[in-house]
């Protein structure tokens, strides 16, 4: 309700250029040092602000003081833009002709991944966006990029259904080829990937060894995320499973009103993203 009637009194005061409630789905929630930030088409909503860069948001990722938003237009441009949190534009860049669709910033803040919609997965510099190299390509839109928390491993994720497993340190790459369906996110505990796709499937791998499927959830899982010690699962249908870790059955936690778009967690809410707007569980 509260989105609903910010954006009301911005349109009734000429001031839906810069929306201040979000717009479509919102395709991107992150927590970061205790502040919740989400992305949609209207930008980027900080505890504090909002941040409107020059192209349509699609994805954020937030270490530290630094903000990295991504987005374009499809089949002209991807576009990535860093911001401090209080929403100071640090640098701005054009990636690729196509939707930049993920974004991940390395933990030591010197460096970015960025997926995009040709399928390409390029490294970027930080602060200045500059493009200092590129990880193997998908053959479908790059749809996930994680960093594990030591920064030692990357995983990316695809439509082609496949992943791949970077050993930083070691400078190798591991082809996951399991998925049966595109792969929509993925996130990485230490070596471990949990990825989710259109299947409804979750597969999780100890680099590129098959460790266990989750499967029947009959909804194409759209978002991963770590709660505590647990794994959960959010599908389009705006449903949110827990994955019991001692098995492969899987048990709700919560739902929203679908569709579900992203999803995140603290220690005791979930902050669910879904058509026009975030929730909190």
């Amino acid at each position: 309700m509260r989105f609903g009637l910010t954006l009301l009194l911005g349109l009734l005061c000429g001031c839906a250029s810069t929306p201040l409630a979000h717009v479509g789905p919102v395709t991107g929630v992150v927590i970061e040092s205790g502040e919740v930030f989400a992305c949609s088409q209207a930008g980027v909503q900080t505890a504090e602000t909002w941040i409107h860069p020059s192209f349509r948001v699609t994805c954020i990722d937030v270490r530290g003081d630094r903000l990295l938003a991504g987005g374009g237009d499809p089949a002209e441009s991807g576009n990535v833009a860093l911001y401090s949190r209080g929403g100071e534009k640090i640098a701005e860049c054009a990636v690729t002709d196509d939707l930049v669709y993920a974004v991940a910033i390395h933990p030591d803040g010197t460096a970015a991944t960025v997926g995009c919609a040709d399928g390409s997965v390029h490294v970027l510099s930080l602060p200045t966006l500059r493009v200092i190299g590129a990880k193997t390509r998908h053959t479908a839109p790059c749809r996930v990029v994680r960093y594990s928390a030591d920064g030692k491993f990357l995983a990316t994720g695809g439509l082609d259904g496949l992943v791949y497993f970077h050993d930083l340190n070691a400078g190798t790459t591991h082809v996951i080829k399991d998925h049966t369906a595109g792969v929509e996110c993925l996130i990485l505990l230490g070596a471990r990937v949990y990825s989710g796709a259109r299947d409804g499937k979750v597969r999780v791998h100890d680099r590129d060894r098959l460790v266990r499927t989750y499967q029947g959830m009959r909804q194409p899982v759209l978002a991963l995320t770590t709660r505590n010690d647990e794994v959960l699962a959010g599908l389009r249908d705006g449903r949110i499973l827990r994955l019991d870790p001692s098995d492969a059955t899987h048990h709700p936690v919560a739902s929203v009103k679908p569709p579900l778009f992203s999803l995140t967690a603290s220690d005791d809410r979930l902050f669910v993203g879904t058509m026009n707007a975030y929730l909190q569980r």
